[in-house]
């Protein structure tokens, strides 16, 4: 993959009081080192300075770094351009790759200049985007500029200061809405084969099936009409919802007219009613209770954001499922007395956080009842928890973090002000990496073995956990760069595993590597 080339160019007017005819300052040398994501190379304070912060993408991924080391050499300090628009103003622009439409492009650039104005409180015909004042190196083509406006004030260490700052508030979305997001570009191709092929592989296969008396099970195709393939029931759906998702965010990089071809036999208004009619059966109530019944609703609220046609059918095809699934949840929850944390199929957090984003389409149109269960079930199963034991993972099969799956549950209940705190109370280790055992990417040792094979979506779910928590925590938090870190390392184990392994990872896998490489939106 070609990565992309992160380029911060910084400059830093006089202090309030020097004209442009002061006498220049003395160059302060400044140690250039790598010490984290981030690389000082040069610091100088004249008439009109220029400070460049340089680090290519393959430092960003570098497992270990850290920006507490960096912020060390730092001193000043960095205000707000809200609380003073008077003071001078450093610009940062960041190459960052996104889709390669000019409209797009184009918009975003106006958005976001629109946006620094309107921090400012500068009137729009009073600014002009400075292209010429900054530097900008950029690897990858049809980059986007990002403009970012900040107000610093003090002499050398206070433009220092800045450069760490806004290094550090754009590196975040840039590693993972930039990088991310081209990794998705590249991928998707491969991910839609694999899914393609999955969803029409018949066998082998791994039934849930209560048998009540002597007749031969039917085979996997007559029983689901839809969600025959990919070795057993969850995955299949799981593979539709790879094949939508994709279609949906990046419609030219997989083969489209094979997509919509395959999604129309498999969603059908037909196939889904036997899918109906089967789960309907009180022999099957409980079957793919909690796993599949949560990718079945979190693949019909991907049909239901999809702003397109033939999603909109499908969506409709699929709702009388997802109604069942709905109603289920609801008997069943209330019912729950205690939650199940580990690690797999049954994880209660995940069944919970993975049905949310369909219970809140539900409570736009109308019907709050499920969301409220959801929000009653993860309150009375996981508010009170403390000091929860994650030096305890992983187990020997797990795909999930107990541990993990429960906090980014919370963290899309809770306010943004008392997230915070309660995953302090949660994993009170976070700030200095421990337990170890939750920042350390599990080892596969047979990825032909089933069980052991879940350990790959253990790391790529985890990447994701910890991608969605930095995203709940406040940007100063201390945590957010030790998360980021840790989804980086999980991810690097484990993302190049889901197109061309063994089939009991290639069956699944694809779903948590796009779920990893998504834009965050639920």
């Amino acid at each position: 993959m070609r990565r992309p080339e992160l380029v911060v160019a910084v400059r830093h007017e006089h202090e309030r009081g020097e004209g442009l005819d002061a006498p220049a300052k003395q160059p302060q040398e400044v140690e250039s080192r790598l010490v984290g994501p981030v690389q000082v190379l040069e610091h100088e304070h004249r008439r009109l300075p220029t400070q460049l912060v340089e680090q290519r993408a393959d430092h960003l991924m570098r497992p270990g770094a850290s920006f507490h080391q960096l912020r060390q050499l730092a001193a000043g300090r960095l205000c707000d351009v809200r609380e003073r628009p008077e003071r001078p103003r450093c610009e940062q622009r960041v190459a960052s790759p996104l889709p390669d439409t000019d409209a797009a492009r184009q918009g975003c650039q106006e958005r976001l200049h629109e946006r620094r104005l309107a921090a400012a409180r500068l009137p729009s015909d009073q600014h002009e985007p400075p292209a010429a004042l900054l530097g900008l190196r950029q690897s990858v083509p049809e980059g986007l500029e990002l403009r970012i406006a900040l107000e610093q004030r003090g002499g050398c260490d206070g433009a220092h200061r800045s450069i760490v700052r806004l290094a550090r508030r754009l590196c975040k979305p840039w590693r993972f809405r930039g990088l991310s997001w081209g990794m998705l570009r590249e991928r998707a191709e491969a991910y839609a084969r694999v899914a393609l092929a999955n969803i029409e592989r018949e066998f082998p296969r791994y039934e849930l099936y209560l048998q009540s008396d002597p007749s031969p099970i039917p085979a996997p195709r007559a029983l689901h009409p839809a969600f025959y393939g990919s070795l057993d029931w969850h995955s299949c759906v799981e593979m539709h919802w790879v094949l939508v998702r994709l279609l949906r965010l990046v419609p030219d990089r997989v083969p489209e007219d094979e997509v919509r071809n395959a999604l129309d036999a498999h969603l059908s208004a037909e196939a889904l009613a036997g899918e109906t009619r089967f789960f309907e059966d009180p022999a099957h109530r409980l079957t793919e209770r909690p796993y599949g019944w949560a990718w079945t609703l979190r693949l019909a609220a991907e049909l239901l954001a999809f702003d397109d046609a033939d999603a909109g059918r499908w969506a409709a095809n699929l709702l009388p499922l997802a109604d069942l699934f709905v109603e289920r949840f609801l008997e069943w929850l209330p019912k729950a007395t205690y939650p199940i944390r580990y690690g797999i199929h049954a994880n209660s957090a995940f069944a919970l956080s993975f049905s949310l984003p369909f219970a809140r389409k539900r409570a736009q149109a109308g019907d709050v009842t499920f969301l409220e269960a959801l929000e009653e079930a993860a309150t009375r199963w996981f508010a009170g928890d403390v000091g929860y034991a994650a030096d305890w993972e992983p187990s020997g099969a797990d795909f999930l973090s107990p541990a993990l799956m429960e906090a980014e549950l919370m963290s899309s209940l809770l306010p943004p002000a008392e997230f915070p705190s309660w995953l302090e109370r949660f994993l009170p280790g976070i700030a200095d990496r421990e337990p170890g055992t939750l920042f350390t990417p599990a080892v596969v040792t047979d990825p032909s073995d089933g069980h052991i094979a879940h350990l790959h979506g253990l790391n790529l779910s985890r990447a994701w956990c910890w991608r969605r928590l930095a995203a709940a925590l406040p940007g100063s938090d201390p945590r957010v760069p030790v998360m980021l870190e840790a989804a980086e390392r999980h991810a690097a184990a484990s993302l190049d595993q889901a197109v061309g392994s063994d089939y009991m990872v290639e069956h699944w896998l694809p779903a948590y590597a796009v779920l990893h490489l998504s834009p965050q939106e639920d």
